[in-house]
């Protein structure tokens, strides 16, 4: 792969992983957590093959990341409200 093909590459990466990382805003209204799972899913999968195409661990592992951060949130919101017996927000019911 040339280097400037490479450096095509790492541009589209960074634009879809930051589109996939703005769109982390709408998680928390409460009508656009699915739509907002979808767009995380979608940029993460582009960006997983985007940097396995580049061969490269690093950008995969951000891509794993920004793919199992929506399950991270939503785990922490049920476990803070099971162990201090709070209501969870109108948004997670």
């Amino acid at each position: 792969m040339s280097a400037t093909a490479k450096k095509s590459f790492l541009i589209l990466y960074w634009v879809i992983l930051t589109c996939g990382a703005a769109s982390y805003a709408l998680f928390y209204h409460p009508d656009m957590i699915i739509f907002s799972i979808t767009i995380l899913l979608c940029c993460s999968l582009s960006t997983m093959l985007i940097a396995n195409a580049l061969k490269n661990r690093r950008l995969l592992i951000q891509s794993i990341m920004l793919l199992i951060s929506p399950l991270l949130v939503l785990g922490v919101c049920v476990l803070i409200t099971e162990l201090f017996n709070v209501e969870p927000p109108d948004m997670y019911k």
